[in-house]
């Protein structure tokens, strides 16, 4: 690889989505445009429109990133329920076409021996097709999902994608998650002060602040009865130590905003399914971080397993980064002789798993206010919603502990985000003061919803 290519980041990529809507008037200008074809071919027209809108708003999302596709016919499956488009291999024939015509920039996948992983092929717009998307922002589709796009994705042990059969609970949870994604795609949440199109987590991965690419999927395992956890969101990606600097900072719609932490009823959960007696809190670590560890030991099947992880995580529980796999050794030694009451039941195969109850009851949050049009977004274990929801979103929300964990009605607490000095509640309103200074990213996205 040159030196050039040594500079780029091949990290900060998204998979190519195939469940875009190819019929949108931006696709079929985008192809009309920009490419010419000889001799009409409706199967390679097809996948010409989603791969140009899918560079069109991978560059609109931030100019640094790329797409990241295969080039074997072995990463398609054009009969899968995940494929309303029927994307087919020929994405490769496509590719290649634009790679002809020097519209994209291609770097090849291969295989990395020392790490002993597979990077896929990563493509981005040239600078002449950046320059046409440059000239053509005057029309920019913000519901650009394929109507009869999946949301519920259910996978087997491997974590891959099963083609399960429909049942009514399958419809159901389809049905709130698709009317869900319609919501997000009219509301925003998003931190006013933050300059930068992406955020960088510990592990120094890039994660964009999508308009367009952010689509509230949820992971089942197995079947239908196991659901493990929201993702597809940008605010998904986010990691522990970005959540613990912006967490008071969100806002949503531009109006007072606050959010639950379900971590509060953390111990609760564990004192009811594991009958001990209290959590410990050991003065090494957050309690967010504690919640997190304790999830981990009772997942995870050995010791070596947690501090593994822990060694992948290090930015987000320990203060130094570069702290060496000795010292996360003596300083997990020291948690779990501190909560031997809880770490007695690490590495047991323990079927607890906080992730899965906590999107349980995001899940029936949704069921309830989605079709009050309430936007309300999960941010791992927090539930963000606007202030002027708040006592319908509190008293809903003792309802689903109540039934979900058998947590008894009590008073939930909810935590206020930076006021911005708010002036009024009008819907996307000019609220934030002088003295306050304000991203023009920000600004600008406000704006872009204004015009909608």
């Amino acid at each position: 690889m040159n030196i050039d290519n040594d500079q780029i980041d091949f990290n900060f990529s998204r998979p190519l989505d195939i469940q875009k809507n190819i019929d949108l008037k931006k696709a079929e200008s985008l192809l009309e445009n920009s490419i010419s074809i000889e001799n009409k071919n409706l199967l390679l027209e097809k996948h010409l429109k989603l791969l140009l809108i899918e560079l069109f708003y991978c560059w609109y999302e931030s100019n640094e990133q790329f797409l990241s596709l295969s080039m074997s016919k072995r990463g398609y499956n054009s009969k899968s329920r995940y494929n309303p488009n029927n994307i087919s291999s020929y994405t490769i024939n496509a590719v290649n076409v634009l790679r002809k015509i020097n519209l994209i920039d291609f770097f090849p996948g291969f295989f990395d021996r020392k790490t002993k992983k597979s990077r896929l092929t990563r493509i981005r717009a040239s600078k002449d097709l950046r320059n046409y998307f440059e000239d053509s922002l005057q029309f920019v589709d913000k519901k650009i999902n394929h109507p009869k796009r999946e949301f519920v994705i259910i996978r087997d042990q491997l974590k891959n994608k099963v083609e399960y059969k429909d049942n009514f609970k399958t419809h159901e949870i389809r049905e709130i998650l698709a009317e869900y994604n319609n919501l997000l795609s009219t509301n925003i949440i998003d931190v006013p002060t933050y300059e930068n199109k992406f955020f960088v987590r510990s592990d120094r991965r890039k994660i964009t602040i999508s308009e367009t690419s952010s689509q509230a999927n949820l992971f089942l395992k197995k079947d239908s009865n196991n659901i493990e956890r929201f993702d597809g969101c940008w605010w998904n990606k986010l990691d522990t130590s970005l959540i613990n600097i912006y967490k008071n900072k969100f806002i949503i719609n531009n109006n007072p905003t606050s959010y639950v932490d379900l971590n509060d009823f953390f111990e609760n959960y564990l004192l009811m399914q594991l009958n001990i007696n209290r959590l410990r809190i050991s003065e090494d670590f957050s309690f967010t971080q504690i919640c997190k560890i304790i999830s981990k030991g009772l997942k995870l099947e050995n010791y070596e397993s947690l501090i593994k992880s822990l060694c992948l995580e290090k930015g987000n529980y320990f203060a130094n980064n570069n702290i060496s796999v000795k010292d996360i050794r003596l300083k997990i030694d020291s948690f779990l002789n501190k909560n031997q009451e809880i770490s007695s039941h690490f590495f047991k195969g323990n079927s607890i798993n906080w992730e899965s109850v906590v999107a349980k009851i995001f899940l029936r949050l949704l069921i309830s206010i989605v079709p009050a049009k309430i936007p309300v977004f999960l941010i791992q274990e927090k539930i963000y919603f606007p202030n002027n929801f708040q006592q319908n979103i509190l008293k809903t929300l003792n309802e689903i502990l109540e039934k979900e964990i058998g947590l008894a009605k009590q008073a939930l607490k909810s935590y206020p985000c930076d006021s911005y000095n708010f002036k009024n509640k009008a819907f996307f309103s000019n609220i934030l003061s002088r003295k306050v200074k304000c991203s023009n990213r920000y600004l600008n996205r406000i704006s872009n919803h204004r015009l909608k």
